[in-house]
């Protein structure tokens, strides 16, 4: 546990703080992540204090889900573009394969008509 004259600095050090193995592997590096990353704290509303970064840095600003949301507005017209160029290409290439194979049945079938009429 580690403390100093105030206390705990993050939630982690809380003697009274337990959390599954489950949860411990998959949850709190994603929420670690987010506060580190984002400088937000909370999903739903925004707490007094970060949960899992030193609390000496002060309040959150903002809750992470507020954060999340925004990044991904800035982003989705982006990715929805390329998404859809990739999506117009591939129905392309699948077009071109059809008149690929349409083609070569109907050279085949000139050439039996070629090799029958000479027999």
């Amino acid at each position: 546990m580690k403390t100093d004259a105030t206390g705990a600095k993050v939630v982690t050090d809380c003697p009274s703080f337990t959390l599954t193995d489950e949860e411990s592997a998959n949850y709190l590096p994603l929420i670690k992540g987010l506060e580190a990353d984002f400088t937000c704290a909370g999903m739903c509303s925004t707490p007094k204090f970060y949960l899992f970064s030193d609390v000496a840095t002060g309040s959150p600003t903002s809750d992470c889900r507020e954060t999340i949301l925004s990044l991904v507005n800035q982003k989705a017209d982006i990715y929805g573009g390329v998404l859809l160029g990739i999506g117009i290409l591939g129905l392309l290439a699948f077009g071109f394969s059809f008149g690929i194979c349409y083609l070569r049945k109907e050279q085949a079938k000139k050439e039996l008509y070629k090799y029958k009429r000479f027999q």
